[in-house]
């Protein structure tokens, strides 16, 4: 039987009197092991998450530190592959150190196994991990295959190499924080998601599983079976279905300056549904914002410019960040609404070494291969290769609306400007510089093509007010 905590963290995951045992329980007596036991330390089943078949997994640490030994192995790829073949989401609870050292080369193998499962699941069924306990070695990659990996502040611990092995290798002393914590995965993309604590952590599981799969019909294995158990019920809050209750706003707003920062969070809460918006991986390259919410009704992927932070230019993780989303958005059929307010690529040094043009190809890709309703909103401005990256028209975008007094160009006027006529102003005199300066400046705001160009060439598809913005992307939805 599962630990007093593994009971626990079911109950909480899924809806009461709903788990049933599954059907894949490995032939122990077949590996001529005389302690092996069919248990193993971890807990299948099948079960319901607002009203959601779902397959899960919990492992239980109080047996043999929740370790991935070969029965243990076996049953979670059994999961795995009943849940493909049923075309059901799977979520996994992971609280164990990694592959079994007494079980050697088998426990690789199984682990390998794993692995595979989850690559031959990616884009075919939702896949959910919460990491409410150590997860060590290369049982890690498991979570991090998966399309969402959540976890829990003050249990979290999830690394390759632990504190002993670290110092043993390479004679660094640190902590099992310092390696793992759940701190370190909010910052550095491991982590979607990270609750205060592992109830917290289940209920965001909860309430992220319905922008993912509904309707689904429950499997004939379920009717075969007594409901033995009750190991959690409904509470209140959890999404059982979109609602269409109306954003208690009038509509965006932007600062009057144009360069101004603004928390992007807020326009995008006045256009979507109300409090449907939940954002993921917010603490890792926040200049660049995803999430899912609701619109009308229908969800949505959503990627968006954050001028609050470095003005809201695309660096090397935000690249990696918005290509990892839109992949996995896509791969669910989820529309991809972007907002773009964007004054280009971060330069420097530092991001030319990191592969910024690496990188930001990826995002490119990504756009270019989701196949599925592509809607962009330019709200201030989209400047060079970040503006065509962030889905214009020309990556395939469905449609491209422009707030008016949105400027999209190579460059800013002002980065135009130095560009272009840094030697002519480099001979004047520092005040007779500043005063030509400004003159080419507006001299080339005024002369750039703008929106009407933009629309006459077929690159954006028309202009809105900003209040009609949610009205726009409704209809354009379909």
């Amino acid at each position: 039987m599962a630990s007093t905590r593994g009971s626990e963290l079911l109950r909480l995951l899924i809806d009461a009197e709903s788990f049933v045992d599954l059907p894949t329980m490995p032939d122990v007596a077949a590996l001529n092991w005389p302690d092996a036991s069919p248990y193993d330390g971890v807990v299948t089943g099948l079960g319901r998450v607002n009203g959601q078949p779902v397959v899960v997994f919990v492992q239980d640490a109080s047996y043999l530190g929740g370790s991935v030994g070969t029965v243990h192995g076996r049953q979670i790829a059994a999961a795995q592959t009943y849940a493909l073949t049923n075309r059901l989401p799977i979520i996994g609870i992971w609280n164990g150190g990694g592959a079994r050292l007494q079980d050697g080369v088998n426990a690789l193998t199984v682990v390998g196994n794993i692995f595979h499962n989850n690559v031959t699941a990616k884009g075919i069924i939702p896949q959910i991990s919460l990491v409410l306990g150590p997860c060590a070695g290369a049982a890690c990659y498991s979570p991090a295959l998966t399309d969402f990996l959540i976890t829990a502040a003050d249990t979290t611990k999830m690394f390759l190499t632990g504190p002993a092995v670290t110092a043993d290798f390479i004679g660094e002393t640190t902590s099992i924080e310092e390696l793992g914590g759940a701190e370190i995965h909010s910052h550095n993309g491991v982590a979607d998601y990270v609750a205060p604590d592992a109830a917290a952590a289940i209920a965001f599981a909860r309430q992220l599983l319905p922008y993912l799969v509904r309707d689904a019909a429950a499997p004939s294995h379920y009717a075969k079976h007594d409901q033995v158990s009750s190991p959690g019920s409904a509470r209140p809050g959890d999404v059982g279905s979109p609602h269409s209750a109306l954003p208690d706003s009038k509509g965006p707003s932007l600062p009057e300056s144009p360069t101004q920062p603004y928390d992007v969070r807020n326009v995008l809460t006045s256009i979507f549904d109300l409090d449907t918006f939940i954002e993921l991986q917010a603490e890792y390259a926040p200049n660049l914002v995803t999430g899912l919410a609701h619109l009308s009704n229908k969800p949505v992927a959503i990627v968006a410019s954050q001028p609050a932070v470095l003005a809201g230019t695309l660096d090397a993780d935000a690249t990696d960040k918005g290509s990892r989303f839109i992949n996995t958005a896509a791969s669910f059929g989820l529309p991809i609404i972007t907002f773009v307010d964007v004054p280009g690529f971060l330069p420097g040094v530092a991001q030319e070494k990191a592969g910024i043009i690496r990188h930001g190809a990826n995002l490119v890709s990504a756009y270019v291969n989701a196949k599925v309703p592509k809607f962009t909103v330019i709200m201030r401005k989209g400047y060079g290769g970040a503006y065509i990256a962030l889905d214009s028209m020309s990556l395939g975008a469905t449609k491209v609306f422009a707030w008016p007094g949105a400027h999209i160009s190579i460059m800013g006027a002002a980065g135009a400007v130095d560009v272009l006529h840094h030697r002519a102003l480099a001979e004047l005199s520092t005040a007779m510089a500043a005063e030509r300066r400004k003159v080419l400046i507006e001299q080339f705001e005024a002369n750039s093509p703008g929106l009407t160009a933009a629309i006459e060439s077929g690159q954006v598809t028309a202009i809105i007010d900003p209040a009609d913005t949610r009205a726009a992307l409704i209809e354009a939805l379909g």
